[in-house]
């Protein structure tokens, strides 16, 4: 086995590109220069000997199969000097041999070498007995082991997605139960049902990232990512709009969004492994006029940071975050495209330790002032213009952007319950992303986000409301399930939601007589600017189309999973490396963090009521009592706790602190808890967190109350 060193481009027919780091099964070596290699995504092809070096990492187990899906690569392509280089399956028999061996001390066979003298045609008389039944058995071999090809439960599963357009997950479910059904229908399938089945639940993703190529998601995310990069690099198609570029455009990039989230999202991480797509839509954003266009740009990106972590760093680096921010600041934009401009910035704030210096800057008091005005104005908007019987209504009672349950409102609160509920919920995921680069400290000044609260908003209240129902069901709101989103999303621009809705159906695609300008349907969508909120005036039921519709697992009732292509959308967010350095007992939990900060000073602690005070008292009695000391969650309530003691009133009430007796009985369990022989014993970091923050809590109380 060979292993990358740095990264290549390949710039001739027999070589092929690859990054630091991938695997290689050498199977000729060409001349000094050059290794013809078998890559473990699949492909063959000529690499530089300067650019790789041997490896041993891979197990016995791995290179096994690594060989088979070379040999069965090496029998279905069409490659340069194929008889030759099928003339070396001894090789990876004696290979295969050896590895499967149980003596360590077995040598491996030595690399084929090209021969460098073309071979003569001599002619042959006769065969011996021995090397025709050699020939025969090679054939043999070469045939059996072309039957059992590595990796056909994948191709027939790219098969069935392909055909019914649903999503991975949802088919692999599909097809486990059928196999099943077939293997107890009919005895005489029952090995090749378990066989199928043990290959596509197999916990290691060689054999499935091998044939990769070979499927028709695979071709269809290269054509989609090819096609965006030409775009990207022909002016003329972009600057010379005409009447069908809406339409197909649109259509486009709906069904780019509709593969991704579609397909098998191992497949989509390895696909989007480099930066050509983050480079390329964030390049079509900051060029697109049309508000629709770069509304479906931008909803590619936000699926593919949710699914490849890797496309972060680029698109943070890239101009796409100060775009969306110069257009929340300057553009009067409209309802959706103000959720989706906040969602983007939610996803790359929320998933990123440090922040480029010009984006930090740009998250200053100013834009936060804006975000919390659009807020406000929008809210209320919606309590006063819709009520709740109207399209639009029934539209966003099921395009939730919370991954959690949303809590149940009653009497006068039935506005919120719709649009507002969609909005406040991305609002209060943005809030809490943007939180995590900014630390407060007692040497530290007011953060933006915390002067912006002191100024009075109407989204205040409304952002400590959905603040303090999250912190008492102690679920992070930066666990975003983004695949969902984005569905849900989709789904309402296909039913009607707005003008979009329209281009799909085709109602657009003629010359409207009372439009003096001739241009049809781009006149029309160039009308259709983000001034306008026209989410808010029409729409239908928001619905979910061809597969795209419920959101399926690789889990799924059954409980089928397929490891590495099952990877699950939430993300545990961390510290940023700035927090880290001023206050490294801020909680990690973002919803936490928040209720952190706003109790680290008087001015913004008294935004809370005290019965609002009380509630999180009580969530943080409770967590302290059911948490053990091991727990990382304790030393955050703990440091929750100790902010609101400082900067409320909580101990100088008139009928003295709330429930103290209560803290006292937990915060002396926390202590007995954590110094058992046990936990001393262990060495705990995070026990010994909770040890410090409880005792530093007794002590605070103690000398308060003296």
């Amino acid at each position: 086995m060979f292993v990358s060193r740095f990264p290549f481009t390949a710039r001739f027919p027999q070589s092929i590109s690859f990054s630091a780091g991938d695997y290689f099964l050498g199977l000729r070596k060409e001349n000094d220069h050059w290794l013809y290699v078998f890559h473990e995504d699949g492909r063959l092809g000529a690499v530089p000997t300067n650019y790789v070096e041997e490896s041993n990492c891979k197990s016995p187990e791995d290179m096994c199969k690594i060989v088979e899906s070379a040999v069965t690569a090496m029998s279905d392509q069409e490659i340069y000097e194929k008889e030759r280089i099928l003339s070396h399956f001894s090789y990876l028999r004696e290979l295969r041999k050896s590895l499967v061996s149980d003596c360590s001390n077995v040598k491996l066979p030595s690399l084929p070498v090209r021969n460098k003298t073309r071979q003569s045609i001599k002619p042959i008389d006769t065969h011996s007995s021995a090397t025709a039944k050699k020939i025969s058995v090679s054939r043999e071999e070469t045939r059996n082991v072309t039957v059992r090809a590595p990796g056909v439960s994948f191709l027939m599963l790219d098969k069935l997605r392909n055909s019914t357009l649903a999503s991975f997950g949802r088919c692999v479910n599909g097809f486990v139960k059928m196999l099943k059904v077939l293997s107890d229908a009919d005895p005489q399938l029952t090995t090749l049902s378990s066989e199928l089945v043990s290959e596509l639940l197999d916990p290691n993703p060689t054999v499935r990232r091998s044939i990769y190529v070979r499927t028709e998601d695979w071709k269809g995310l290269q054509e989609h990512i090819a096609h965006l990069e030409r775009r990207t690099k022909d002016q003329q198609e972009c600057s010379w709009p005409l009447v069908e570029d809406d339409t197909t455009v649109i259509s486009d990039l709906d069904a780019f969004v509709e593969l991704l989230c579609n397909a098998d999202p191992d497949m989509v991480c390895t696909c989007l492994s480099d930066d050509r797509l983050p480079l390329a839509l964030s390049y079509l954003y900051q060029r697109e006029k049309r508000a629709l266009v770069r509304r479906f740009y931008l909803l590619v990106a936000v699926a593919t940071c949710h699914i490849q972590p890797a496309v972060w760093p680029v698109y943070l680096d890239s101009g796409l975050p100060m775009e969306i921010i110069r257009e929340i600041m300057f553009s009067d934009v409209g309802f959706l495209d103000f959720i989706l401009d906040l969602r983007a910035l939610t996803v790359l704030l929320a998933k990123s330790n440090r922040l480029p210096v010009n984006l930090q800057n740009e998250l200053n008091e100013s834009f936060f002032n804006c975000v919390f005005g659009r807020i406000s104005r929008f809210v209320t908007d919606e309590e006063n213009s819709i009520n709740d019987k109207s399209p639009v209504t029934d539209a966003m009672r099921r395009l939730y952007v919370s991954d959690t349950k949303l809590p149940q409102t009653q009497g006068d609160g039935i506005a919120k319950t719709t649009s507002s509920i969609l909005l406040l919920d991305t609002f209060v995921q943005f809030v809490c992303a943007a939180n995590r680069h900014f630390c407060t400290s007692h040497s530290t000044p007011l953060t933006p986000i915390m002067n912006t609260m002191l100024s009075n908003y109407a989204a205040t209240r409304d952002l400590i409301e959905r603040l303090l129902y999250i912190f008492n069901r102690d679920v992070d709101p930066l666990n975003l399930d983004g695949v969902s989103f984005v569905r849900k999303l989709r789904g309402a621009l296909h039913e009607g939601f707005d003008i979009s809705s329209q281009l799909y159906n085709g109602f657009l695609l003629y010359e409207d007589p009372n439009d003096g300008s001739g241009m049809g349907l781009f006149a029309k969508s160039r009308r259709l600017s983000s001034t306008q909120s026209s989410a808010s005036e029409n729409g239908a039921g928001a619905g979910e189309v061809s597969g795209s519709g419920e959101h399926v697992n690789s889990a799924g009732e059954s409980g089928v999973h397929v490891s590495g292509s099952g990877k699950s959308s939430h993300h545990r967010t961390g510290l940023t490396d700035a927090t880290l350095r001023l206050a490294p007992d801020t909680p990690r939990n973002a919803a936490r963090k928040l209720v952190a900060d706003i109790f680290s000073n008087r001015g913004t602690a008294n935004l809370i009521y005290r019965n609002d005070v009380n509630v999180v008292i009580d969530v943080i009695i409770r967590q302290i009592c059911d948490l053990p000391a091991t727990s990382p969650n304790l030393a955050e309530f703990l440091f929750c706790m100790e902010k609101v003691i400082r900067n409320t009133d909580y101990m100088s009430r008139s009928g003295g602190p709330y429930r103290l007796e209560d803290l006292l009985e937990a915060l002396h369990g926390v202590e007995f808890s954590a110094n058992t022989s046990s936990a001393l014993n262990s060495r705990d970091f995070t026990t010994s967190r909770s040890l410090r923050l409880t005792n530093d809590l007794l002590t605070l109380l103690s000398a308060m109350t003296n």
